[in-house]
């Protein structure tokens, strides 16, 4: 497992860093992973951290397995 920063996410043990200055409240992000429950539960925490409420679905978006994430507040 890698070495995290506060906002890095690495659900399948490869580090994701997401751009969050661009995640405002409409807006949605594709994650690709394999374990979704893990990418799910990271996220939720970051979001947890920063006061972002999102919301998820498990979805397959050009043919790569992941997680899509909306910011609602």
């Amino acid at each position: 497992m890698p070495i995290l920063k506060i906002d890095e996410i690495a659900p399948d043990g490869v580090k994701i860093t997401l751009d969050w200055d661009k995640f405002v409240v409409g807006s949605s992000m594709f994650i690709p992973c394999i374990d979704n429950e893990k990418c799910v539960a990271q996220v939720r925490k970051i979001c947890e951290q920063k006061g972002f409420k999102v919301s998820h679905k498990c979805v397959i978006y050009g043919e790569k397995l992941g997680v899509r994430i909306w910011r609602t507040v």
